[in-house]
């Protein structure tokens, strides 16, 4: 059995039942994971092993020295994210 955590939604295993508890720590593996800065050597080597990039999420490039994220159809340099201009609609 297990439940998600309030805030960021994060899956987290309750209870005692030992026979969940590998499939309980594979769902919370998998909600921290898309939240973390992913580390990569090069480009090219993140393009080979991170192929379903979630929007927001962040990588760091070593050889480029830089850090991208990912806006849902690209990535994008974090400088550059933050000169972006940006548009807030309020409802």
């Amino acid at each position: 059995m297990s439940t998600v955590t309030p805030d960021q939604g994060i899956v987290i295993p309750i209870g005692t039942d030992g026979a969940d508890n590998p499939q309980a720590f594979v769902d919370m593996i998998a909600g921290v994971e898309s939240r973390l800065v992913l580390r990569y050597t090069t480009l090219a080597n993140r393009t080979a092993l991170h192929t379903a990039p979630v929007e927001g999420q962040l990588t760091d490039l070593a050889a480029e020295n830089r850090m991208d994220a990912y806006e849902g159809t690209g990535y994008i340099s974090a400088t550059a994210r933050g000169r972006k201009k940006w548009t807030i609609t309020f409802r």
